[in-house]
């Protein structure tokens, strides 16, 4: 099958301020959630952090709303940063403090522009930044934005300690707003929508000068599905002539009709394509959208779907609902941590790259993980078994941990407030512990626990897995029919770091109990990982594989019982 080689530019539309480096503040972890910049983080991490395929290149560009500040983040082979929200929103900030300059670091670009043409939407219409916490922080930020005159008529233009004896942050906040007040009447309107359109033209013009050939796209659950599924064998070995392909959707929020009517009219004016596509029709974190489908673009499957869809003149065409009932109705990960239960922790200083890695799988495992389609009946609920190096086992859930944050206003699962939410429950399960068992009985006991379903499947993607010399996906983008699963529980195995170059692929004994715990249960058998290379999102990006293939009815390959009643007879 020839390598086609596709540039793939993502455009993300984002709520809030992108150029406003006073609100970024990387040491601020439990703020995260503010402005949603962990859910922006994610999304880098997703796309940027996930296998890169052998031709064609990946960047990110996010447009903000109030100041329409344009981001651009790249990421070079060579890379060596672990993407937290610490590292992410540091970078950012030295991008904003240095407008239209691109900031590296060890592999990372950062790039804030804004159109000096453009009539900026600060101050008017717009809440108090994220960040100013105290009447200290208040305060400087009025006296460093707000005209001299408006401050002598509010009594703030003297010294900042006298004015801070004399006033509250309840009275500040109030002469904020009618700063706003005042700056709307005295600025005209911005003219959003040709200030918008001129991004989106200046986005696809300046590709059309990279490269010959560039198709836009918008992603959506209400597009038709993409069909990168069932190809031929003339599909196979079609070769693609090289193209850019730039998708636009929300990060946080969906595209609005009026941004989708303005990208329609820019592809229109430049005689640039345009497709609608999705990746299943139930509503899903953009940086679960953005994992998948840079998962396909490392298996050299966008370029043909592509093809696909402008030979059949599809457009945007809205798609229709699946037409299966996905059978796999839950999903358990059980995990290996590479920590002691007390090594996990809220401080930034004493954290390292196995707390974002665990962070990840928390999150992708747990928050909107959807294994079956919006009209399937069914129940479903996710779980994940978390066994650490000391013998302390958690059993998370969707229904409770997510609920739990979400009664505590912390719906957003920023690293800090999974952190802390995890160190919560951690202190229960310690305090349960009656007894010190051995590897083999811990892994007895928590293989037990997520058997509880009779009709279960056991996969392993780890690089080393140790299950079964059987991929878990087998030509799964050919024309054949994948099997159906019945229904079964699909139960994942997985060591929390055993892919990084540190350790050669390496697994932990407590892993390597649970294979030996698995191979001796009458449940099938997959193993072997979905892409065979080296990544900093490894894990997350195979979990949310893991579901997507679930939902597409594409996981289980015909020679499944086939393949394990082989090993079982070789007594393996």
């Amino acid at each position: 099958m020839p390598i086609n080689t596709c540039n793939l530019k993502v455009v993300l539309l984002c709520k809030g301020p992108g150029s406003d480096a006073d609100a970024l503040r990387p040491n601020r972890d439990d703020s995260q959630w503010w402005g949603r910049r962990d859910a922006l983080a994610r999304c880098i991490s997703s796309f940027l952090f996930s296998p890169r395929p052998e031709k064609g290149t990946r960047e990110l560009v996010f447009l903000f709303d109030d100041d329409l500040a344009k981001m651009t983040i790249k990421v070079s082979k060579n890379c060596n940063i672990v993407p937290t929200e610490k590292a992410i929103i540091s970078l950012w900030k030295r991008a904003a403090q240095k407008l239209n300059t691109t900031i590296e670091e060890n592999g990372m670009e950062c790039l804030v522009e804004i159109d000096p043409t453009f009539k900026s939407n600060t101050p008017s219409g717009r809440d108090l930044p994220s960040g100013l916490d105290s009447k200290r922080q208040v305060l400087e930020y009025l006296q460093k934005h707000c005209p001299m005159e408006f401050l002598r008529s509010k009594g703030l233009n003297s010294n900042m300690n006298v004015i801070l004896r004399k006033t509250n942050k309840k009275a500040l906040i109030a002469v904020f707003n009618d700063w706003m007040k005042v700056a709307q009447k005295e600025s005209p309107a911005r003219d959003d929508a040709s200030q918008r359109q001129k991004l989106f033209q200046d986005i696809l013009t300046n590709e059309k000068k990279k490269s010959s050939r560039v198709i836009a796209g918008t992603l959506h659950e209400m597009f038709q599905e993409f069909p990168c599924f069932g190809l031929t064998s003339k599909e196979e070995d079609k070769d693609v002539a090289p193209f850019s392909l730039v998708l636009f959707l929300g990060a946080v929020r969906d595209m609005s009709p009026k941004e989708n009517e303005i990208l329609q009219s820019v592809c229109k004016k430049a005689a640039i394509p345009i497709v609608g596509i999705r990746f299943g029709t139930v509503p899903e974190f953009t940086s679960k959208i953005l994992s998948i489908l840079a998962f396909h673009h490392f298996h050299n499957a966008v370029a043909v779907p592509i093809e696909r869809l402008l030979e059949s003149n599809a457009g945007q065409t809205l798609g229709e609902k699946n037409q299966w009932e996905p059978g796999a109705q839950k999903l358990r990960v059980v995990c290996s941590v590479p920590l002691s239960s007390t090594e996990i922790s809220t401080d930034l200083k004493t954290r390292c790259r196995t707390h974002w890695c665990l962070v990840r799988v928390i999150v992708c495992t747990l928050w909107r993980s959807r294994l079956v389609s919006s009209d399937f009946s069914a129940s479903l609920t996710n779980y994940l078994h978390l066994i650490f190096r000391d013998g302390v086992t958690l059993d998370l859930n969707e229904a409770d941990f997510v609920s739990k944050l979400a009664n505590k206003h912390q719906a957003a699962p920023s690293e800090y407030q999974i952190l802390a939410a995890l160190k919560e429950d951690i202190d229960t399960a310690s305090s349960s512990k009656v007894d010190d068992l051995s590897e083999k009985k811990l892994a007895k006991k928590v293989m037990k626990r997520s058997m509880k379903d009779e009709k279960c499947l056991i996969c392993g993607l780890n690089l080393n897995s140790g299950l079964s010399d059987s991929p878990v996906c087998t030509n799964f983008y050919k024309e054949e029919e994948a099997k159906r699963s019945e229904g079964r529980t699909v139960i994942l195995l997985l060591e929390l770091g055993a892919n990084s170059k540190e350790k050669g692929n390496a697994t932990s004994t407590t892993y390597d109990a649970l294979v030996r715990v698995a191979k001796k249960t009458s449940a099938p058998l997959l193993g072997g990982p979905l892409f065979d290379c080296d990544c900093e999102d490894y894990e997350a990006t195979s979990i949310i594989a893991l579901q997507h293939f679930c939902n597409q009815n594409k996981l289980f390959p015909k020679k499944e019982e086939a393949s394990n009643k082989r090993k079982r007879e070789s007594g393996h």
